[in-house]
């Protein structure tokens, strides 16, 4: 799972984090950030087993919450926690 839990994204990134995401089943992927002002779920895709695509992320400290939901409303989360610096 990516982004990677503890991890200093540096400069080089821009900002630029890759949220790459699995899963055994057909899902509904969604994030929420709650280092944001005004956090919210996010949907990354739906009936979806995977994922991999850039998300654009602000300077500073993030705790992001990826929660996978399958047809029958059973739900999955992971936590990551990482740096931004831009």
């Amino acid at each position: 799972i990516s982004p990677l839990n503890n991890n200093n994204y540096t400069s080089i990134n821009k900002g630029n984090i890759l949220f790459e995401l699995n899963s055994n089943e057909k899902v509904k992927l969604e994030y929420y950030d709650s280092s944001d002002l005004s956090p919210k779920w996010i949907k990354l895709c739906e009936n979806c087993n995977k994922y991999s695509k850039i998300k654009r992320l602000s300077a500073g400290a993030h705790e992001i919450i990826i929660r996978a939901t399958d047809k029958a409303g059973n739900s999955a989360i992971e936590n990551r926690i990482f740096n931004v610096e831009i």
